[in-house]
């Protein structure tokens, strides 16, 4: 007589039941049932630790159960060589096809064969039925139809919605790039445990991979346009045969702005788009050119005008009869300072008159041969002086030629001409930023009383005054008006007239020195 207990296999002997004693550890694990064939065969169902088959020296340790392992043994049932396993995974019916050597087969039946549960607690044996008992309820299986068959499962689908809209089901559907929220539901008809089928789902487009779900249905949202299959079946109990899988396309067309005439359309505009462009942007080089070619002439005909002006026949006459006064008092030395400092300035100018920009060296030297002359053929009537700031370097600083020496003409003819006592011009240059600002100073009369005592202008203004504004407004437009001249009428205490001050700001550039 054997008894099994949590410690393993116990053997009545005498009135005592004492441990069996065996060199296999088998016999120590906790027993749940014991039953016998008709071979007496002793057979023993564990917890999670399989079926022991023993007889005298053989002993058959099932421990996997078609690939199952830790199977809990929860009652056996014996009929000729058939074992009836109820366990918590399921009915286990394992046939004794030999016992020389020990051979056996192993059928498997769960929810997918009929069973409410796969946790069964107890079984009994009819005449052409087992009875398994479960907290479910009670399953019967026909034991004489017992062979493991796969039974395809139908499924159908049954509502498919479109943004949360009921469609008409179809194997097929055309889509628009807005209707990118699809449910599909669906569902399986069985009669055996239809509340656990599991179900395979995919959506080939999006991604391939197999996912199971209990649920009945399934949602896909913000889907890109594009060619897509839904595939559906449910999970086979056994992996060599599959259940039928059902199949529904969709297809989502692209926005407008990606298909193909829009992109042709949008790379035609462009291209039209960049034609016009540039037919604009060629208008408006040539008419740059036009302007600038304009421009430079106006300014070659002013540097003409200047040109003639600066060397006016009133300052040459005065000139020449400078020399012709010097000659008749046979003051030899006086005439060649003079000839020699008159053909200076003369070449000085005509080297000038070519270029736009000179250097500030150039301009003050011929300043200085200017008021050199001014200053004999006037004996020495008044003085002047010329100041730099140490931070600017002369041969570096270019600005426009031919600019400053009419200023510093309309001092000496306006303001000097007329003055009693010491008078004295003064040039002073220095910058800020990039402006040379350049002060032509005298102490003279004044504009005022050099109008009402120079009578010979006929109140006409000066000349080289009116050239000079004119280049200065043509070189505004190279200069986006940032070239200036002020003029300031100076007064002493008592406000009597005491010269005047004339104060340009020159846009210069630097090269090299």
């Amino acid at each position: 007589l054997f008894s099994g207990s949590l410690n393993g296999l116990y053997i009545l002997n005498d009135d005592n039941f004492i441990p069996f004693k065996h060199d296999q550890p088998v016999f120590k694990n906790r027993i749940t049932d014991i039953n016998e064939t008709s071979d007496h065969y002793l057979v023993i169902g564990t917890r999670s630790n399989g079926l022991i088959i023993f007889k005298d020296s053989i002993i058959e340790h099932i421990t996997s159960f078609n690939g199952v392992n830790n199977v809990n043994i929860n009652k056996l049932a014996i009929e000729n060589n058939l074992i009836w396993t109820a366990t918590n995974k399921g009915l286990y019916k394992v046939t004794i096809t030999n016992t020389n050597p020990f051979t056996y087969s192993i059928q498997h039946f769960d929810v997918y064969d009929g069973l409410v549960s796969n946790e069964i607690n107890d079984i009994a044996l009819g005449v052409r039925s087992i009875y398994a008992g479960t907290s479910e309820g009670i399953s019967q299986i026909d034991k004489i139809n017992t062979i493991n068959k796969p039974t395809e499962i139908p499924i159908y689908i049954n509502v498919i919605k479109i943004n949360d809209r009921d469609t008409l089901l179809s194997s097929g559907y055309s889509l628009n790039y807005q209707q990118s929220t699809i449910n599909i539901s669906y569902s399986a008809v069985t009669f055996h445990n239809a509340k656990n089928i599991i179900y395979q789902y995919r959506l080939l487009g999006l991604d391939t991979i197999w996912r199971n779900t209990m649920n009945r249905d399934v949602q896909f949202t913000s889907l890109q346009e594009g060619q897509y299959r839904f595939q559906l079946t449910t999970l086979s109990k056994d992996a060599f045969s599959p259940n039928k899988i059902i199949e529904i396309t969709f297809h989502i067309s692209p926005p407008y702005y990606k298909t193909t005439w829009f992109r042709a359309l949008f790379a035609l505009t462009t291209i039209l788009m960049i034609i016009l462009i540039i037919n604009l942007r060629i208008r408006g080089i040539r008419k740059k050119e036009k302007i600038e070619t304009e421009l430079n002439k106006k300014m070659s005909e002013l540097n003409l005008k200047a040109l003639r002006s600066q060397m006016n026949p009133h300052f040459t006459f005065n000139v020449l009869n400078s020399i012709q006064y010097y000659v008749a008092k046979k003051d030899t030395e006086q005439a060649l300072l003079f000839i020699t400092k008159f053909s200076r300035l003369i070449r000085t100018i005509l080297d000038q008159s070519r270029n736009l920009y000179i250097t500030l060296e150039e301009e003050i030297n011929m300043l200085k041969l200017y008021l050199e002359l001014e200053k004999l053929r006037f004996e020495d009537k008044f003085s002047y002086s010329i100041s730099v700031d140490p931070g600017i370097n002369l041969q570096s600083v270019t600005i426009p030629g031919m600019l400053i020496q009419p200023y510093v003409e309309n001092a000496v003819k306006h303001g000097l001409q007329f003055k009693k006592g010491e008078a004295h011009i003064e040039v002073h240059f220095n910058s800020i930023d990039s402006r040379l600002i350049c002060k032509v100073i005298d102490n003279g009369i004044g504009r005022s009383a050099a109008a009402e005592l120079n009578p010979a202008v006929d109140g006409h203004k000066s000349a080289g005054t009116a050239i000079v504004n004119d280049r200065m407004e043509a070189l505004n437009i190279l200069f986006e008006n940032n070239l200036k001249s002020t003029t300031i009428d100076l007064t002493d205490d008592n406000g009597i007239p005491s010269g005047t001050a004339v104060t340009i700001e020159i846009p210069f550039k630097t090269t090299p020195s």
